[in-house]
């Protein structure tokens, strides 16, 4: 249902795993001697910066016209940030 959704993909939901995630692995890989996974979070890091910059824009546009393009923004911006970092599809090394 509706209801449920715009829980989930809410902006807590983004920001949780457009960050805390990205956060820990990216730590992790500065603390590597191998400079190959800095430069895949150095990478992530700068789409997610152009990401977080969009939907601000996006949010301001979208919250004049209705709350399920909301949920929907919401839902896509998530599945972005999750497919950037997924180790299975490395989304940031494609872009």
């Amino acid at each position: 249902p509706a209801s449920v959704s715009s829980y989930i993909f809410s902006s807590l939901t983004v920001t949780l795993v457009g960050a805390v995630y990205p956060v820990y692995r990216a730590t992790k890989a500065v603390c590597t001697p191998d400079e190959h996974d800095d430069k895949e979070w150095l990478q992530y890091w700068m789409l997610g910066g152009v990401l977080f910059c969009i939907t601000t824009w996006v949010d301001d546009v979208i919250s004049a016209e209705k709350a399920d393009s909301t949920c929907i923004w919401m839902s896509i911006l998530a599945f972005s940030f999750f497919w950037l970092y997924f180790p299975k599809t490395r989304g940031a090394l494609i872009v």
